[in-house]
């Protein structure tokens, strides 16, 4: 911005005004995102997470937990085409990326344009809930938790469609099934590679029902 001085006698310089900075400017220019999720039969659903995700995962991924009344406001930077998805894993409802995994269309996702200033309305519903397994990793030694174990749930007939994390400090491993035949392995350094189509697991590819919860301790060996 160009500034003009003006002269007073004596050669004295009248105080000039700073420029009055621009409030807000990056509030407006940012997208919001609001919107209710509800379950099946169309009831809201409380604390369960929602998470706008543009064209890549890196960085910070805005989100929001929902109320009481099962909705949520979230507004971040302009981020241009991408997806809004609702979660809760402890309930069936799988993420994001864990519903990409799956291959299936969820109405717990949609498709939205974040552009500058947009106001975006959306709702979200959960479908039936999907198998959970709640599993707890321990050395078969001392019945102790396993740091640094890491899981891998791949389809049975197509090892390219994986999914794979490490395993909380505690031990426990939480993660939404998809309706296809699974292979779960998982790996510790200094442990045998627990598989679930072992006879003493599974005794072949893992397929729950839906709504179903398989909570059950996984002991490994130590090498």
């Amino acid at each position: 911005m160009k500034l003009t001085v003006a002269l007073l006698p004596l050669l004295l310089i009248a105080p000039v005004a700073s420029p009055r900075p621009q409030l807000h400017s990056d509030e407006a220019n940012k997208a919001s995102i609001s919107g209710k999720v509800v379950d099946s039969k169309g009831v809201p659903v409380a604390d369960a997470h929602v998470y706008a995700i543009g064209p890549s995962w890196g960085g910070p991924v805005p989100g929001a937990v929902t109320g009481l009344d099962g909705s949520f406001h979230i507004k971040w930077q302009p981020f241009g085409k991408g997806v809004v998805s609702a979660s809760k894993v402890e309930a069936g409802f799988p993420d994001a990326r864990m519903a990409l995994y799956n291959g299936w269309t969820y109405a717990s996702i949609a498709q939205i344009d974040a552009t500058p200033g947009a106001n975006i309305q959306v709702n979200l519903q959960f479908s039936e809930p999907d198998a959970l397994i709640e599993w707890q990793v321990m050395s078969k030694a001392d019945q102790a938790a396993i740091p640094r174990a890491t899981y891998r749930i791949e389809w049975s007939d197509d090892p390219k469609m994986f999914w794979s994390g490490s395993i909380q400090g505690d031990g426990s491993l939480r993660f939404v099934l998809p309706k296809h035949p699974v292979l779960v392995r998982i790996q510790v350094p200094g442990f045998t590679d627990w598989i679930s189509t072992d006879n003493a697991a599974f005794g072949g590819p893992l397929l729950l029902k839906p709504g179903t919860v398989d909570r059950r301790i996984i002991l490994l060996d130590p090498r």
